[in-house]
């Protein structure tokens, strides 16, 4: 994944495919079937981010906006993604897009290397949750 002005997927090959669904990528994250990017922005209602849930080839699998800053997180051993949206931490399946399961009172969120869903709350409690 190339971020910054007119995103790309970067192939093993060196082949480039355009992320055409965005004009500017400012994170993302790999699961093992997909990869989450966001696009921050700033309108008349404040700081957004645009959230797509692609495949490997690019296609959308979903898409959202969500107010503020959204932090990202994949587990690269399965098709689990994850975002924070305000205080709630939502995970989704890259394959298909469907909503896993939603956490209140999260801040930050990310994968642990073993499938579980690190949380913390504002208050700076840390949470392991399995998958």
């Amino acid at each position: 994944m190339l971020i910054g002005q007119r995103p790309a997927l970067l192939d093993r090959a060196g082949g480039l495919k355009p992320v055409t669904q965005l004009n500017f990528a400012s994170d993302c994250a790999w699961s093992s079937r997909g990869v989450l990017v966001t696009e921050y922005g700033v309108g008349l209602a404040g700081l957004t981010t645009r959230l797509e849930l692609l495949t490997d080839a690019g296609e959308t699998v979903w898409s959202a906006v969500v107010a503020g800053e959204s932090g990202v997180t994949a587990d690269p051993l399965s098709a689990r993604v994850a975002y924070v949206d305000g205080d709630t931490a939502v995970e989704r399946d890259a394959v298909s897009g469907t909503e896993l399961r939603r956490v209140a009172g999260v801040r930050a969120a990310r994968y642990d290397g073993d499938g579980g869903l690190v949380v913390v709350s504002p208050s700076g409690e840390v949470r392991w949750l399995p998958s």
